[in-house]
C-alpha cells in the first residue's frame, strides 16, 4: 500500500473576483492506494515537480517497510 500525505495552502495572490469556479480544496489530505505486488522500498523513487507527482516502486517478492522523501525540484 502507498500512501500520500500532504498539506494545501490557500494561494492569495489571486482575486476572488477572477474566479468562475474553484475545484481545489485547501488544508491536509492523504490518500491511500493498495498496490497489486510487493515492491522494493530501497529502489523506490518519488519526485513532485510542479505540482505533478511520479512514483516509481520496482516489484519484489518479498515484504518490507519504508519511509520515502519526495524531492522538490
Amino acid at each position: 500500500m502507498v500512501t500520500v500525505r500532504g498539506k494545501r495552502e490557500e494561494n492569495k495572490m489571486i482575486d476572488d473576483d477572477n474566479y468562475f469556479s474553484r475545484e481545489l480544496y485547501w488544508g491536509a489530505f492523504s490518500r491511500s492506494v493498495t498496490l497489486p505486488a510487493e515492491v522494493e522500498p530501497e529502489e523506490a523513487e518519488a519526485i513532485e515537480k510542479h505540482g505533478l507527482l511520479i512514483i516509481k516502486l520496482p516489484k519484489i517478492d518479498k515484504q518490507k517497510s519504508a519511509n520515502l522523501k519526495v524531492k522538490s525540484m
